[in-house]
C-alpha cells in the first residue's frame, strides 16, 4: 500500500535538505489513513472504491450538516449516517468496515465496526459493535509521536486525502504537527477532580479556563481548540497546578499513629507517547514499540508531624493514599484524518514504605524542586527510564522524642495516568522520596538522670512509580509496574548524640 511505502521511506527522506523535508512532511498526512487508495486524490475527485475492510473516518470537520452522524442507541450499537455525507466522501458501503467517529468538537471520538447497514429515508442506518480498535485504523507500518504541548502551524498548507471513500476531503493534521510529532487539536475538560478523604485544599491556583467553551446542560464537555490556547496567555500543560494540601492521616486504624501534613505542591507536566506498528500475517497490525513518558517540573515543600502514641510495626508498602485528583483532560490528536483520544487523570500520591517499630513524636519539613522526565518503554520487554535536574533540596527535623527504630521512606508523587481511547494505558508517578533511618531510646536508671540516645540520617532521591495496563486495541501486553530511582540518593541530614 502507499501508506506502508511512505513510512518505510521516511528515514531516507529525512536526509533530504530542510526545505524538501518540510514539504514532504506537509503532504504525508494525505496518505496517513489505511483507507487511502494508491490513486492520486484531489478535492472532490474520484477513483476506484476502497476495499470493504478498509477504515472509514467520520469527523465533524467534513460534515455537511450538524446531524450527519446520529447515535440511535445509548450504547452506540446503532448509528445513522446521512447519505449526503456518504456521497460527499464517496462511500457506498459501510458493512464490515472499522470506523473512527468524532461527531462534535466537544465530544469524545470512538471506534466501531459496522456489522450491517440499511438505507432508510436518506440515511444509512448502521449496526455496529466494539470489535474494532485503533489497530484497525492505523497504517500497517507507522511510527506516531504524540505530545500534549500545544503547537499550531499557522502556515501549514492545505492537504487532501480520502477517509474511506473515493472522494478526497481536507486533511488538517499538518496544522498540528511539529516535525514528526503530533500535538492536540482539541482539549476536552473531562473530569473535575477532587481532594481525597480527610484532605483539605487551600490556596488552589487553578489554571484559568477562560479559553474553554462550556457546554450547556449535559451536551458534551467543555473544550478549547489548540488555536484558542495558542493565542491566549495560557501556557498549557496537562498538569498545571499550584496548590496547598492539608491532611491528618492515620497510618493504622487500630493504633494511635498518624502523620499531619501541610504540602504546598507546584507542578507543570506534559506527556509524550509514541506508537510504532508493524504487520504480521497471523496477527494483522502489531505493536512493535510503545513509549510513554512525562516531562516538566515539580516543587514540593511539605511540613510533617509524625506521632505514634504506642508501639507500632509498620510493614513494608503499608500505606499509599491519593491526596488529590487534579482536573482531568482528554487530548484529541489528528493522526492523519483519524482522531485519537488520550485521557489524562493527574493527581498527587502520598506513600509510606519501610518499617517503624516503637513510639515517637517529631516534626520535619523540606523543600524540593526538580526538572525531570520519566517513562516506560516496551520493545518486546518492559523498561523504565528517567532523568532529573535538581534545583533545590533543603531539610530540617526536630529531635525525635520516644523509643523508636525507624527505617522508612516517605514519598510525594505527582501522578499522570493515561487512558488511550478509553482503555488502559500508562500509569506514571514521579516525585521526591525521603528515606529516614533513626534509632532513639530513653534509658531510665534506678539512680541518676535518664539518658537519651538518638542517631539518625536522612536521604533524599527522586523516584518514579511506573506501570502499564495494556489490553487495548487488540494489543495485549502483560500488566507491568516498578518503582525505580531516577536520581542517586543524597544524604541531606545527619544527627548523633
Amino acid at each position: 500500500m502507499m501508506n506502508k511505502t511512505l513510512f518505510k521511506l521516511i528515514p531516507a527522506l529525512r536526509q533530504a535538505n530542510c526545505f524538501h523535508w518540510l514539504a514532504i512532511m506537509l503532504i504525508i498526512p494525505a496518505f496517513f489513513v489505511t483507507g487511502c487508495s494508491d490513486d492520486a486524490a484531489s478535492p472532490g475527485g474520484s477513483g476506484a472504491e476502497t476495499a470493504d475492510s478498509s477504515a472509514i473516518s467520520l469527523t465533524y470537520h467534513h460534515f455537511t450538516a450538524s446531524d450527519d452522524v446520529i447515535i440511535l442507541n445509548a450504547d452506540t450499537t446503532r448509528i445513522a449516517v446521512s447519505k449526503a455525507l456518504a456521497d460527499k466522501m464517496g462511500i457506498t458501503r459501510f458493512s464490515g468496515r472499522p470506523m473512527a467517529v468524532w461527531q462534535k468538537v466537544n465530544s469524545l471520538p470512538y471506534i466501531r465496526r459496522v456489522t450491517s447497514e440499511m438505507l432508510d429515508n436518506g440515511r444509512y442506518v448502521l449496526t455496529v459493535d466494539k470489535s474494532a480498535s485503533l489497530a484497525d485504523v492505523l497504517p500497517e507500518d507507522a511510527e506516531i509521536n504524540f505530545d500534549t504541548k500545544i503547537h499550531v502551524n499557522h502556515q501549514a498548507a492545505k492537504a487532501w486525502t480520502r477517509a474511506g471513500g473515493t472522494n478526497a476531503v481536507e486533511d488538517m493534521s499538518a496544522r498540528y504537527m511539529e516535525g514528526d510529532t503530533i500535538h492536540p487539536a482539541v482539549i476536552l475538560y473531562t473530569d473535575n477532580g477532587g481532594a481525597g478523604e480527610d484532605v483539605q485544599v487551600t490556596e488552589d491556583m487553578a489554571l484559568a479556563r477562560s479559553q474553554f467553551t462550556w457546554a450547556s446542560g449535559t451536551d458534551g464537555y467543555a473544550y478549547a481548540t489548540a488555536e484558542d490556547l495558542d493565542k491566549s496567555d495560557i501556557d498549557w500543560a496537562i498538569v498545571n497546578k499550584d496548590v496547598t494540601l492539608k491532611a491528618n492521616i492515620k497510618l493504622d486504624s487500630k493504633a494511635d499513629a498518624s502523620i499531619g501534613l501541610k504540602v504546598p505542591v507546584k507542578a507543570k507536566v506534559n506527556a509524550k507517547l509514541q506508537l510504532k506498528t508493524g504487520f504480521s500475517f497471523k496477527k494483522g497490525i502489531t505493536l512493535k514499540k510503545f513509549d510513554a513518558g512525562v516531562y516538566g517540573g515539580l516543587a514540593f515543600k511539605p511540613e510533617m508531624n509524625l506521632n505514634v502514641g504506642k508501639s507500632l510495626t509498620l510493614p513494608k508498602d503499608k500505606f499509599t493514599k491519593r491526596l488529590i485528583s487534579f482536573p482531568g483532560y482528554t487530548a484529541v490528536f489528528m493522526a492523519g484524518i483519524v482522531p485519537v483520544s488520550i485521557t489524562f487523570s493527574p493527581g498527587v500520591i502520598f506513600k509510606v514504605d519501610g518499617t517503624l517499630t516503637g513510639s515517637l513524636s517529631t516534626g520535619l519539613s523540606y523543600r524540593f524542586e526538580n526538572k525531570l522526565k520519566a517513562g516506560v518503554l516496551y520493545e518486546g520487554s518492559w523498561k523504565a527510564y528517567g532523568e532529573y535536574r535538581q534545583i533545590e533540596n533543603k531539610f530540617s527535623m526536630d529531635v525525635i522524642k520516644g523509643n523508636v527504630n525507624l527505617r522508612t521512606g516517605i514519598g510525594f508523587y505527582v501522578s499522570c495516568d493515561a487512558m488511550i481511547y478509553g482503555f488502559a494505558g500508562p500509569e506514571i508517578a514521579v516525585g521526591p522520596r525521603l528515606g529516614l533511618d533513626a534509632d532513639a531510646s530513653i534509658t531510665v536508671p534506678a539512680k541518676g538522670d535518664p539518658t537519651f540516645a538518638f542517631n539518625a540520617s536522612l536521604k533524599c532521591g527522586v523516584q518514579s512509580l511506573i506501570g502499564a495496563k495494556l489490553k487495548i486495541w487488540k494489543w495485549t501486553l502483560a500488566d507491568w509496574n516498578t518503582t525505580f530511582a531516577i536520581s542517586p540518593q543524597w544524604t541531606i541530614w545527619q544527627y548523633k548524640t
